[in-house]
C-alpha cells in the first residue's frame, strides 16, 4: 500500500492532528471541506451560494494538489502516469503541464484501435510550469490514438533529480500542411513537419540567388551569373535543398 500526504496553502489549513488530504492507491480522500477562506483564514460572508462556492474551490484546490506528481530518480525508468482505465477517445495531439531542474526523456504508450504504440519525447528543464504538446507519430497521415495506457520519464542524470508532473491532456487538432514557411524581410524558411521539423527551405529575399556552371561545377551565389559571367542554371534556388543535394554527390 503507498500514502501520500496532501497539502496545500489554498485550501484551508487542517486545525487538528489530521491531514488535508490523503492519496491510497490512488484514491484521494480529504478531511471536511468548509466554507473558509484560506487566504485569510475566516469563514466566507454571503449566501449559501457564495459559500459552497468557496468550499467547492477549496475541494477543487486539494484535488490540483493531488494530482501533482513528484519524482526523484532512484531507478533507470519510472512510469509515473499509470492511465490504463481512461478511454480518452479519439486524439491526435497531446500535451503535457511539468517542471523538472533535468533533461527528461519521456515515453507515452497508448493505443490507436487494436494496435499498441509507444512514442519518445524530450522534456527541457524549467523552473516552473510549462507545457510541451505534440502530434502523435503519423498524424500527417491521418492517424490517431484512442486510449492512453501509461506515460513512462527517464530523468538523463545519474543523482535525484525534482521533476512535477502537473497534468496530461489529449486533443483532435486540424492537421496542419507537411511543410510550413516562415519569413521576415530578409529569408523565408520552409519547414517539414513530416521529418520532425527539419529545414527544407531556404530563400534569400534580399537577393536573386542563383545557381550557375563554370568549368563543369556548380556555383550558388548572390547574382551568379554576372558574378561569375556564366550562364544561370536555375534562377530560384532553393538553398536547403540545394546544399543538401550537393552534399550527398
Amino acid at each position: 500500500m503507498t500514502k501520500n500526504i496532501i497539502k496545500t496553502d489554498k485550501a484551508p489549513a487542517a486545525i487538528g492532528p489530521y491531514s488535508q488530504a490523503i492519496e491510497v492507491n490512488g484514491i484521494i480522500y480529504t478531511s471536511g471541506v468548509i466554507p473558509i477562506d484560506p487566504a485569510t483564514n475566516t469563514l466566507v460572508e454571503g449566501d449559501i451560494t457564495v459559500q459552497a462556492n468557496q468550499a467547492i474551490g477549496n475541494l477543487i484546490a486539494l484535488l490540483k494538489e493531488a494530482t501533482e506528481i513528484a519524482i526523484s530518480k532512484n531507478d533507470s525508468t519510472i512510469t509515473v502516469l499509470d492511465l490504463t482505465l481512461n478511454n480518452c477517445g479519439w486524439f491526435n495531439y497531446y500535451g503535457i503541464e511539468y517542471s523538472s531542474d533535468c533533461y527528461i526523456k519521456a515515453t507515452v504508450h497508448y493505443s490507436a484501435g487494436v494496435k499498441a504504440k509507444t512514442e519518445d519525447f524530450f522534456l527541457e528543464p524549467s523552473n516552473k510550469k510549462t507545457t510541451f504538446y505534440s502530434f502523435v507519430d503519423d498524424a500527417l497521415a491521418g492517424k490517431k490514438g484512442n486510449k492512453i495506457a501509461s506515460i513512462t520519464f527517464e530523468p538523463l542524470t545519474t543523482a535525484k533529480e525534482n521533476i512535477k508532473i502537473y497534468g496530461f491532456s489529449v486533443f483532435n487538432r486540424e492537421i496542419p500542411e507537411q511543410e510550413i514557411f516562415i519569413q521576415n524581410d530578409t529569408h523565408k524558411l520552409g519547414i517539414d513537419l513530416l521529418w520532425g521539423g527539419a529545414l527544407s527551405y531556404l530563400e534569400d529575399l534580399d537577393s536573386n540567388v542563383q545557381a550557375v556552371s563554370v568549368d563543369g561545377k556548380i556555383k550558388v551565389d548572390s547574382n551568379a551569373s554576372d558574378r561569375y559571367n556564366a550562364k544561370a542554371v536555375n534562377n530560384n534556388v532553393n538553398l536547403c535543398r540545394f546544399t543538401f543535394v550537393n552534399c550527398i554527390c
